[in-house]
């Protein structure tokens, strides 16, 4: 994968942690009793999208580069429109579904392993991969918890 595409796809990346963050965003303004919880979980997303872009110099230099069989633009694609639908739909939709949707976004995000998809040596990108991935196991574990103690009520 040359450059231009390794760059393309860390964009599209970064991308789609801005349309989880735009979600959560959504979900802050409609379920008010829990808007601080969405909130925090929005500024970690637009966090996750800065470290991500923060690797374009590595990409640039070839100090990092892809594995070619991991990622595609249309699977990138495929989760930003998603995501797009998911924000269309949260109007009238109750807490439950919100925590639903939030939880199986993060545990695909764990799933797929997204943040373990470069070669590198390079201590700065492990570094960052981990914080993404803890994160983001972090935010499933939360939202879970969250899931819990609301589906009962």
């Amino acid at each position: 994968m040359n450059i231009e595409d390794q760059l393309a796809v860390l964009e599209g990346l970064a991308k789609n942690e801005e349309a989880v963050a735009l979600l959560y965003e959504t979900y802050s303004r409609q379920f008010q009793n829990t808007k601080e919880f969405w909130e925090q979980l929005a500024l970690e997303e637009i966090a996750h999208a800065a470290a991500i872009r923060s690797l374009h110099p590595l990409i640039k230099s070839g100090a990092i580069g892809f594995d070619q069989d991991r990622f595609n633009m249309q699977a990138i694609g495929f989760f930003h429109n998603y995501v797009g639908e998911l924000i269309n739909k949260a109007q009238g939709k109750d807490l439950v579904w919100a925590l639903s949707v939030a939880m199986d976004l993060e545990e695909s995000l764990i799933e797929r392993k997204f943040f373990t998809v470069f070669k590198t040596d390079s201590q700065q990108l492990k570094y960052i991969l981990n914080k993404l991935a803890e994160d983001t196991q972090r935010h499933f574990n939360n939202i879970r918890e969250a899931w819990e103690r609301y589906r009962s009520i």
